[in-house]
């Protein structure tokens, strides 16, 4: 079910010519440093395999967008870039309301982990989350 997910993903990406270069996709299991449930527990992240571009998919984009979101890319170091993406109307618990929510993310290519970091409109704090990433190059 899982490799069914991924493909369907890149698959939509790919078909829709949002990111016509080669990628990697780091397929990442996140575990919450914070019990506020804003941070989720898988996020894919599609990366420019020269690192120009990215988009991001996980549970909150997938409620509100239901396809990847792009990624502001940049630089950290020789191996690591920071990420940041907005995802707008995400559904908060009740159903009836909606947030925006601020997500940053640094991707280290050398570990393969991604640390995730989240605020929501109209919430004072501040969600964090770490996990490992499996690779796969495209």
């Amino acid at each position: 079910m899982k490799r069914l997910a991924l493909y369907a993903i890149t698959a939509a990406i790919s078909i829709s010519g949002q990111m016509a270069f080669a990628e990697t996709v780091y397929d990442c299991e996140v575990k919450p440093a914070t019990n506020d449930g804003g941070v989720a527990p898988r996020v894919i992240v599609l990366l420019d395999e020269n690192g120009a571009g990215a988009m991001v998919y996980d549970a909150f984009i997938h409620e509100a967008e239901g396809e990847p979101v792009p990624a502001k890319i940049s630089p950290r170091n020789a191996h690591a870039y920071d990420l940041s993406w907005r995802v707008d109307e995400i559904p908060l618990r009740n159903r009836v309301s909606t947030t925006v929510g601020h997500f940053s993310a640094v991707l280290d290519k050398k570990k393969n982990t991604l640390s995730v970091r989240a605020t929501f409109a109209g919430f004072e704090n501040l969600s964090r989350g770490r996990g490992k990433c499996k690779v796969k190059t495209g």
